[in-house]
């Protein structure tokens, strides 16, 4: 299976609260084909997230512009360089990334 995220993970990308996710996905105006509960957790496929965030703002919930979930056009995804990609590809799992502390 592909990389997936949590409810809350995907709620953390856009910078709204989880509930307000999981609210459209109980409202049916999320898919539950596409995310489904698995051991009680939702699994969201990151081609899923710009569908979330459409439907987020449709309800008049301010959500936050990320370049990894927003789409691109087929003239930039040509440009992008090597390193680009490979930053957009690991996206959904920051932990697995070594983050040196800066303090």
């Amino acid at each position: 299976m592909t990389d997936v995220l949590g409810v809350s993970g995907v709620a953390r990308l856009l910078g709204v609260k989880p509930s307000q996710i999981t609210d459209l996905f109980y409202k049916r105006q999320l898919r539950d084909d596409l995310c489904p509960i698995v051991a009680g957790r939702r699994l969201i496929p990151p081609s899923y997230i710009r569908i979330i965030a459409m439907e987020l703002r449709r309800k008049g919930i301010r959500v936050k512009n990320h370049e990894c979930w927003e789409p691109k056009s087929r003239s930039s995804e040509k440009e992008a360089s090597h390193d680009d990609k490979s930053r957009i590809s690991n996206w959904a799992a920051p932990e697995s990334r070594n983050i040196e502390d800066h303090s």
